[in-house]
């Protein structure tokens, strides 16, 4: 069998690419950050607020984004657009979100990557269609580090 000397060039190429490309360090799966705040807690409307990522979670405080699985539920969906944000700063109309099916109490799943705030800390907001009726699991699968 013939062996194919590595493409030199390439080679210099990719190593360029991994010293500016950003690595992701995925946790194992059963290493994944959890928080009993975030374990389906039943939220209503909430205006923008901090979540400590390293006192919350766990996370390395040299963060630069999270990824995060979310999954919502709202028990009067179908009447209201129910869902919850986040973002490095005070969420807004092109943060991260994840919306509330038009169906009561179906729940709506996704990942989202988040950038942090210099502390590593991302904040939230969220709209309930009423008092402690939208139901949030926050799961923490990785992070970027600095």
């Amino acid at each position: 069998m013939k062996t194919v000397p590595p493409n030199v060039e390439l080679l210099a190429l990719a190593e360029a690419l991994e010293s500016v490309m950003p690595r992701w360090v995925i946790l194992p799966q059963t290493s994944r950050l959890t928080s009993t705040a975030w374990d389906g807690d039943a939220r209503s409307t909430t205006g923008s607020t901090l979540i400590d990522m390293s006192s919350v979670f766990g996370s390395p405080s040299n963060v630069d984004a999270v990824l995060l699985r979310v999954a919502v539920r709202d028990s009067g969906s179908s009447g209201t657009h129910c869902y919850i944000r986040f973002d490095n700063a005070a969420p807004g109309g092109t943060s991260s979100a994840v919306n509330c099916p038009s169906v009561n109490d179906k729940w709506a799943d996704q990942q989202l990557t988040v950038p942090t705030n210099s502390d590593g800390d991302i904040y939230f907001d969220c709209v309930a269609s009423g008092a402690g009726t939208l139901d949030v699991y926050v799961y923490v699968h990785g992070y970027h580090l600095r």
